[in-house]
């Protein structure tokens, strides 16, 4: 996360150190005659004030994937108390959702834009302030930037573990996607420990299935590689 608002926390990438563990942990497993397949990959938090410095940011540097996020919006960290302040739910729906729709329509440098609608976890009252109608125009025109740039989205189903009525996004924006022409999903579990990784993934490829999904992607040198659900 570039400019990210915290004088305590700095998410800045240190690339070398970084790159220097994934070879050595590749020749590990290439040593061990494992079929396991290492490939590495980077979450951007996207702003729309950096997206030329996160453009410039992956420039000579080499990632299996890239997810673009919105952690921060309108400059202010959404995790953070001080996000809840700026206003009641509405206000803050519209401020990430405001922010979202600028990045995708002005920055293509990512492969699937991670947990859409996360938004969900950081209002006053979570899923009771949301409401997919009255967002749904909007999620359209979010979904049609991202469709039209050839990028795709992940259904994250840390959701699950935080308490929400589904993973973000769940079936409603998983499905919209689908009939305004998707069709590159990812499936993550935005595992901050081990025991999460994976997550819920059985009843979250069940739900994509049932939006009409008969297959899934990982990333390889930023192209994207189909397996069927």
């Amino acid at each position: 996360d570039m400019d990210y608002p915290s004088l305590d926390i700095q998410f800045l990438f240190k690339y070398d150190e970084y790159r220097s563990e994934f070879q050595r942990t590749q020749e590990f497993f290439s040593l061990k005659s494992t079929p396991f397949q290492l490939l590495s990959g980077i979450e951007l938090g996207l702003q729309p004030h950096v997206l030329k410095e996160s453009s410039e940011f992956l420039q000579g540097r080499e990632f299996d994937f890239v997810i673009g996020s919105i952690h921060v919006a309108k400059g202010v960290d959404m995790y953070s108390n001080a996000y809840r302040r700026l206003g009641d739910s509405e206000t803050l729906l519209d401020f990430y959702f405001e922010d979202l729709l600028e990045c995708v329509k002005n920055y293509k440098d990512y492969d699937v834009v991670g947990h859409l609608d996360v938004i969900r976890r950081y209002l006053h009252r979570k899923d009771l302030d949301y409401s997919y109608s009255r967002e749904k125009e909007r999620l359209a025109e979010i979904l049609k930037a991202i469709i039209a740039s050839g990028r795709g989205i992940e259904v994250n189903t840390s959701g699950l573990r935080y308490h929400l009525d589904s993973s973000t996004p769940g079936f409603d924006i998983v499905k919209l996607y689908r009939d305004l022409g998707g069709e590159i999903i990812t499936l993550g579990s935005d595992a901050h420990r081990p025991e999460d990784v994976g997550y819920g993934f059985r009843e979250t490829a069940e739900m994509i299935r049932s939006c009409g999904f008969e297959h899934a992607a990982y990333f390889k040198k930023r192209k994207p590689v189909f397996y069927r659900l």
